[in-house]
């Protein structure tokens, strides 16, 4: 079960729009993947980063997965995503990497 809700939150945060609000702080999608299960989002973690311009993974403005000003044409992301099953005996973790391509 807890590796199907990677797959569900992986799916989740690929699919999260690319504009709005929601662009840049993907927590909300990580959080509704454990949710369908009743699972606590507590546990759910995640980790935004952006690509910077030289090629390193650095993280975002506020913790988000894009620079001060927002999301921007040809912005890479990584979420890395951790889910603990509610007894905290399992624990799995995804790298999720989106962008323009």
């Amino acid at each position: 079960q807890l590796e199907t809700l990677l797959v569900n939150a992986d799916d989740r945060v690929n699919r999260a729009p690319r504009t709005g609000p929601f662009a840049c702080d993907l927590t909300g999608a990580v959080e509704a993947a454990v949710e369908t299960v009743d699972w606590p989002t507590s546990a759910a973690t995640d980790q935004h980063e952006y690509l910077d311009v030289s090629g390193n993974w650095v993280p975002g403005d506020a913790g988000t997965a894009c620079p001060v000003g927002g999301i921007t044409p040809g912005l890479t992301q990584r979420v890395t995503i951790t889910i603990t099953d509610p007894d905290e005996r399992v624990s799995r973790t995804i790298q999720v990497v989106r962008g323009d391509i």
